[in-house]
């Protein structure tokens, strides 16, 4: 564009030059010869300005296809930007839920084992509460025998109930686990 609106100003600049001295020409001279050279000059002033016309628009052309490419690699860099921050918060989410499923599956070893070594007590014993309450010589043992009979039936039900709770934990952690990682792998095979 440069190089010829640079040419069509020096056509013009020489052409304003020329004019004078094609005037004093023109006294030995035709005047239709200068009027011929006129024409042939604003023709080409012409044809100059149509060129720089369609310069311009294909200019135009270049520079709206340049920021439309500009606008599509910014949307492309934002929708890295959004993925990867989205992937690192996945991956800390998937962290922390391993961790939670791990201490879950601490407590409920623990749990069991506690059921367990109940079990294994009460087996290893023998016991049999109901001769120790009718074999008790006075009612005070009785009720103690009943209270304390009570009161473990109460605290393993309330175990058991517990372990239950921390299995169904267990069982959603699990599944949102999962959930996240798949969504992980969808992010990163994208």
């Amino acid at each position: 564009m440069n190089k010829y609106f640079v040419g069509v100003c020096k056509f013009i600049i020489i052409t304003l030059f020329l004019i004078p001295s094609l005037l004093v020409y023109s006294s030995s001279n035709n005047i239709d010869n200068i009027k011929q050279q006129i024409f042939y000059l604003k023709q080409k002033i012409k044809e100059n300005k149509t060129k720089l016309y369609y310069q311009n628009l294909r200019k135009k052309d270049i520079e709206e296809q340049l920021n439309k490419t500009w606008r599509q690699i910014n949307e492309i860099e934002y929708n890295i930007l959004v993925t990867e921050k989205r992937k690192k918060e996945i991956q800390s989410k998937i962290k922390n839920l391993s961790s939670q499923i791990e201490h879950i599956k601490l407590k409920i070893n623990t749990m069991n084992n506690i059921l367990e070594s109940k079990l294994i007590l009460f087996l290893k014993y023998d016991l049999d509460f109901l001769s120790i309450i009718f074999s008790a010589k006075s009612l005070d043992i009785v009720l103690d025998s009943w209270y304390i009979l009570k009161e473990t039936i109460k605290e393993d039900l309330k175990l058991i109930n517990q372990l239950d709770i921390q299995k169904q934990k267990l069982y959603i952690k699990n599944i949102e686990l999962i959930n996240l990682s798949k969504e992980l792998k969808a992010i990163e095979t994208k």
